[in-house]
């Protein structure tokens, strides 16, 4: 019997979501959002590329991020998905969160999920 876990890892390596400063410890990202990357995995079919996951403070002040990222809570993560758009990305995510709850960026180079727990969303590339 194949299990969550399984299939996470079938897709996603733990090392994908690590901050890259190579300081810190690894902090586990939540298994609401493990649970959304993977359904975005298997609605594609195509590979969901990390760009970025878990950063710690310093990592994250470091690039420019918001003071309160929720990748600094664990909850969030960048992601492309092979050939195809961030837009089609950002809509189906958009349709599965159901403004129920949870962050959703969409940028140029990538879109960007997190799992808080009121609905958010924007938009950077200025395309719609």
């Amino acid at each position: 019997m194949k299990t969550f876990y399984d299939s996470f890892c079938k897709y996603f390596k733990e090392e994908e979501f690590h901050c890259p400063c190579g300081q810190c410890d690894y902090i586990d990202i939540d298994l609401q959002l493990k649970s959304l990357l993977l359904n975005v995995r298997e609605h594609f079919e195509k590979p969901v590329i990390i760009t970025s996951g878990y950063r710690c403070k310093e990592h994250n002040k470091k690039i420019g991020g918001a003071r309160f990222s929720k990748h600094i809570d664990a909850i969030a993560c960048d992601i492309v998905v092979k050939d195809t758009s961030h837009k089609e990305v950002y809509d189906y995510l958009f349709k599965l969160l159901d403004c129920s709850f949870g962050g959703l960026g969409l940028y140029r180079t990538h879109v960007h999920i997190d799992v808080r727990e009121h609905f958010a969303t924007w938009n950077n590339t200025h395309v719609f």
